[in-house]
C-alpha cells in the first residue's frame, strides 16, 4: 500500500486549534447527566438484577465511577482506548510503535468490557497502566482525567461518549482516532443525530481511517475534511505468522491432538451456529471419522449451556477450561476422541487457528454481520464465512476476490465447500496461501499512524512548555 510522503501531511492541530469552552455550552454536559440519569432509572430493576446476578457487570465498577489507581509518573501521557478484544489486539503493533517514535512518553491502556481487560493485562499488563474507561457522567470522567492526567487520547477506531470528550476539549488536549472505521450500521445510527455528532466529534483533530469510504463517512458526520487521512488498518499488521509444519504438530500435542486428525475450527460463533456446526460436524465424519471439532464461542460465558446441549445430541465436550495443555514435546496425553473441544477461555484463538486444517468464521450465518476474518487468513488457513458479513466487507472481499476465502449462502452450501476441502488438501493449501500472500502486501498501517501522531505530539508539547495546571497528580 502506497503511503502519503510526511513532509505533505499538514499539521491539523496546535494548542490553539481547540476552542476554549463558550459560556453557552457549561451547561450541557451535566443535561447529558440528566439524560443518562433518566434511563437508568428507567432500567433500573433490570441493571440492578444485573448487577447483582452477573459478576462481569460488577468487574472493574469502582475503575468505572473514576476511582482509577492514579498514575505515578511525571512524563508525558498518552491515554490510548479500545473498546474490547479486537481494538486491543489491533493496538499491538501500534503501541510498540508509539514507543519508537515517543521514547519519553508514557502510554495508559483502557478498555470497555470485561474480556477487553483480560487481553489488554495480557499483553500490556507488565509494562502500562491499564484500566476501564469511566461511564460518561461529568464526574467520573473528570476524576479519571485527574488521576490519569494525559497529555493526548488515542481512540482506536471509534467510540462516542460526549462528555469524555468534551472534558478532552476542556483541557484542550488533543484527541486522534486510529485505525477509524464507522460500519454502515452504525453510521446509518448516527446519521439519525448528525447535529449532535458534529458538536460530539469537535475536539477530535486527526482521524485515520482505514479507507475512503470510513472517511467519507466522517465527514458526513461533521469532522472536517482536512482532519482525514487514509492511512490503512492495523490489524494487518498484527496477524500471526504462518507456523512450520513441525511447530503445528507440537502445537497440536500440546492441545492433546493427534498431528493426522484433521481439524475444523469455528471461530468467534453466535447462538445458534454451534449447532449448526454440531449437525454439519456430524455429516462429515460420516465420511472422515477422524475429523474433529474445535468450537470458540464469542462469548465464553455461554459454555455451560452450550455443554449441555452438545451432549444432549450425544457428543462428549471437553472444556478448554478443564484441560490441562501438555508440557514437553515428548508427551502423549491426548483429549477423548471424538470429542468436541469447545474453548471457553480468552487470548488463545490466534493461536489455535495455527492448528486447525479449516477455519468458518462466526457470526455470519446470523443476520450478525461477520467477526474477523484477518487472524486466520494471516495465519495461512482457509477460511469460510456466511453471507452475513457487513462489519467486515472490504476484508471479506477482498480475501474471497483474491482466492483465499470462501463465501457460503447457508448451512448446507457450507456443508458442501467443507467436504470438498477436506477431500483436498492441495485445495486448502492453496486457499491459505492466497489468503496470506494477500494479507501481507497491506502491512504498514501502525508505523504510519504512530508516525503521524507522534510528528504531531512532539512539537506540541514543546510548545506547552509543561503539563498543564489540571493535570496535577492526585495522590
Amino acid at each position: 500500500m502506497r503511503r502519503k510522503n510526511m513532509s505533505t501531511v499538514e499539521i491539523p492541530w496546535t494548542s490553539e486549534s481547540i476552542r476554549p469552552r463558550r459560556e453557552g455550552r457549561r451547561g450541557w454536559p451535566l443535561i447529558l447527566d440528566w439524560v443518562y440519569l433518566f434511563l437508568l432509572l428507567a432500567a433500573f430493576p433490570y441493571t440492578l438484577y444485573k448487577l447483582f446476578a452477573t459478576e462481569k457487570y460488577r468487574h472493574g465498577l469502582r475503575e468505572r465511577l473514576g476511582w482509577v489507581p492514579p498514575r505515578a509518573g511525571k512524563a508525558p501521557c498518552l491515554w490510548l482506548h479500545g473498546v474490547s478484544v479486537g481494538e486491543v489486539l489491533a493496538a499491538r503493533q501500534f503501541v510498540t510503535e508509539l514507543l519508537r517514535t515517543l521514547p519519553d512518553w508514557e502510554i495508559v491502556i483502557s478498555t470497555t468490557t470485561r474480556t477487553g481487560q483480560q487481553i489488554a493485562h495480557q499483553h500490556f499488563g507488565e509494562r502500562h497502566q491499564v484500566f476501564y474507561f469511566p461511564y460518561d457522567f461529568t464526574r467520573a470522567v473528570h476524576s479519571t482525567f485527574q488521576r490519569i492526567r494525559p497529555d493526548a487520547v488515542v481512540l482506536m477506531e471509534l467510540e462516542v461518549w460526549p462528555a469524555f470528550l468534551e472534558e478532552a476539549r476542556r483541557r484542550a488536549l488533543p484527541v486522534f482516532v486510529a485505525n477509524g472505521r464507522l460500519s454502515e450500521t452504525s453510521f446509518r445510527g448516527y446519521q439519525r443525530i448528525r447535529p449532535l455528532m458534529k458538536r460530539f466529534l469537535e475536539p477530535i483533530r486527526m482521524v485515520l481511517v482505514q479507507n475512503p469510504i470510513y472517511g467519507e463517512r466522517f465527514r458526513s458526520l461533521g469532522v472536517r475534511e482536512r482532519f482525514i487521512q487514509t492511512t490503512g488498518n492495523m490489524k494487518y499488521d498484527n496477524l500471526p505468522a504462518p507456523i512450520l509444519a513441525e511447530a503445528a504438530h507440537s502445537l497440536r500435542k500440546e492441545y492433546g491432538f493427534d498431528p493426522t486428525e484433521p481439524i475444523l475450527l469455528a471461530g468467534s460463533t453466535h447462538e445458534p451456529e454451534e449447532l449448526a456446526l454440531v449437525e454439519i460436524y456430524e455429516s462429515l465424519r460420516k465420511t472422515d471419522p477422524g475429523l474433529r471439532l474445535i468450537l470458540v464461542p464469542r462469548h465464553p460465558e455461554r459454555a455451560a449451556d452450550l455443554t449441555k446441549r452438545i451432549e444432549e445430541r450425544g457428543h462428549p465436550v471437553l472444556r478448554r477450561s478443564r484441560w490441562q495443555l501438555n508440557s514437553g514435546s515428548n508427551s502423549e496425553k491426548k483429549s477423548p476422541t471424538p470429542s468436541i473441544f469447545l474453548v471457553d477461555t480468552i487470548g488463545e484463538l490466534g493461536k489455535l487457528y495455527c492448528l486447525a486444517d479449516l477455519v468458518f468464521i462466526g457470526g455470519s450465518l446470523i443476520d450478525h454481520g461477520g467477526q474477523n476474518v484477518l487472524e486466520p487468513a494471516g495465519a495461512g488457513k482457509p477460511v469460510l464465512i456466511g453471507p452475513s458479513y457487513r462489519n467486515f466487507k472490504e476484508e471479506v472481499e477482498r480475501l474471497r476476490d483474491a482466492g483465499g476465502l470462501l463465501v457460503t449462502r447457508d448451512s448446507s452450501e457450507l456443508e458442501t465447500h467443507l467436504t470438498h476441502l477436506l477431500q483436498d488438501p492441495n485445495a486448502r493449501h492453496r486457499m491459505g496461501n492466497r489468503g496470506r500472500e494477500t494479507l501481507t502486501e497491506l502491512r504498514g498501517a501502525s508505523a504510519e499512524n504512530a508516525s503521524r501522531i507522534s510528528n504531531i505530539l512532539t512539537p506540541t508539547l514543546s510548545s506547552r512548555g509543561s503539563l498543564p495546571k489540571k493535570n496535577k497528580p492526585i495522590h
